[in-house]
């Protein structure tokens, strides 16, 4: 792979990674939108939230589809920068840069 390709190919991978976490945040923001109107309509439970709480086993029901887009959403976001940790390391193993210039 020629140094541009490689150049080309971190920088398209940096843009999805950025693009990744902005879909996180967005996500993150929503299933939290999700959890205060459900409070907001039915109060909030006594005690921590937690899987094992009981008293909040409905809130989490109410909320799993969204719960379940931000987890995606950050299983996205880390495969995002994953590939671009990959392109970065292609490229300097190919001496795109030296380490003694940063």
């Amino acid at each position: 792979m020629s140094n541009q390709q490689l150049v080309d190919r971190a920088m398209s991978a940096s843009v999805a990674w950025v693009q990744a976490e902005n879909m996180v945040r967005e996500a993150k923001y929503e299933y939290h939108a999700a959890l205060e109107d459900f409070f907001t309509v039915h109060g909030r439970p006594e005690g921590t939230f937690s899987r094992d709480n009981e008293a909040f086993i409905e809130v989490i029901d109410a909320t799993a589809p969204h719960y379940q887009a931000l987890q995606k959403a950050k299983r996205k976001g880390y495969n995002a920068r994953r590939r671009l940790r990959t392109a970065v390391d292609a490229y300097l193993k190919a001496g795109g840069a030296h380490e003694d210039q940063g």
